[in-house]
């Protein structure tokens, strides 16, 4: 999923119009999943929607609202496209796209929303009502501990059914980041009264211990996935110039304090230019224990001396096993720097298939007031 936010705030601070374009309900065979999401200014686009016919089309109904849009108020248009009958397309399912836009001014609902999508989860409420939500943009930003008195204020005679959704998506104990839900008024009404996102915390989180080659194309494969990196390197010459939105570089030496401050869940991978420096890490990040995925290049001659010399060091059979090396997904053997990366991103992707996946759920408000 793009991570869109940042490109947003970047085009709204350079005064540029946009619209953005969110799957919203997918019936049948679809390219694209529900919650996938484009930003479509009169010149670009970000992100993508699946591509082919329906993607150009879109682009082209973004850029009509544009043209036809004020440049004070957003405006919000739903749609279904039938992939056979409207764009031509095999895949013969059905998607509903908003297409909403974002006029070039401050809009506080986005900064409220960086700021709680990377420390607690937050419900952000859409009206799909051009009366609903007035004063805010037709957005509200919703936290657990601002639930109630935010929902009372804002949503008036809803405000009793859209409350125990919000609390519950809130509440949500999966891992998934983002969640999708729409709400009707009546069950066959259309269109729907409120579309419920739910965002948290990045998906996951890695921690990249070197800059050479091999790190170097990590990055490179890794920044386009929904997670947020951090990469450390004692040699400061050895980091590119500049490094995509979601990467943190750290020039150090002293790795203790990375590792300790890293959140529980992170994915870790070794790959510095010191066997020595490689050891200490995986001995650091095994002790800690918290972690999603320990990673170490290396040949299984590495994995059989570091086994060895870890076990030595006192920890646990059982604890050592934690370590994968070599790392990347079985039958690639080829050593390139490129394949290397796609392979360990694999892994990597295949250590997370038990975070819930994205939901598509329409609720209407007749069935919330038995909640």
């Amino acid at each position: 999923m793009i991570d869109w936010i940042p490109i947003l705030q970047t085009l709204l601070g350079r005064q540029v119009a946009c619209v953005l374009v969110l799957l919203v309900q997918a019936k049948g065979s679809t390219p694209r999943d529900v919650g996938a999401r484009m930003i479509v200014t009169q010149s670009k686009s970000f992100g993508s929607i699946g591509g082919g016919t329906l993607e150009y089309r879109v682009i082209e109904e973004a850029r009509r609202l544009l043209k036809s849009g004020s440049d004070q108020k957003p405006v919000r248009h739903l749609r279904t496209w039938h992939l056979g009958a409207d764009a031509g397309q095999c895949c013969g399912g059905e998607c509903t796209l908003l297409l909403e836009t974002v006029p070039p001014l401050n809009h506080a609902w986005l900064d409220q929303l960086q700021h709680y999508q990377d420390s607690a989860p937050c419900v952000m409420v859409t009206s799909l009502n051009a009366s609903a939500l007035s004063a805010y943009d037709g957005k509200l930003i919703i936290t657990e501990y601002l639930a109630g008195d935010v929902i009372k204020e804002s949503l008036a005679d809803d405000q009793e059914i859209i409350a125990p959704l919000v609390r519950t998506l809130l509440a949500s104990p999966g891992k998934a980041a983002y969640s999708l839900q729409l709400v009707y008024r009546k069950p066959g009404d259309t269109p729907p009264a409120y579309l419920l996102e739910r965002y948290g915390p990045d998906m996951f989180r890695l921690v990249l211990f070197g800059a050479g080659h091999v790190g170097k194309a990590i990055i490179r494969v890794m920044s386009g996935l929904p997670c947020h990196i951090t990469w450390i390197d004692g040699r400061p010459d050895m980091f590119p110039a500049t490094v995509p939105h979601n990467v943190t570089t750290i020039v150090s030496d002293t790795h203790d304090r990375i590792i300790a401050d890293a959140q529980p869940g992170t994915f870790f991978l070794v790959m510095t230019h010191s066997h020595p420096l490689d050891l200490d890490l995986c001995e650091h990040i095994l002790r800690r224990g918290d972690f999603a995925y320990l990673g170490l290049i290396g040949s299984k001659t590495k994995r059989e001396r570091f086994t060895k010399r870890l076990i030595q060091k006192g920890l646990g059979q059982g604890v050592v096993r934690r370590l994968t090396c070599p790392i990347g997904i079985r039958d690639i053997p080829d050593k390139d720097p490129g394949v290397i990366a796609v392979a360990v991103a694999a892994q990597i992707l295949q250590q997370r298939n038990t975070i819930a996946p994205v939901t598509d759920t329409a609720v209407t408000l007749a069935t919330l007031v038995k909640v």
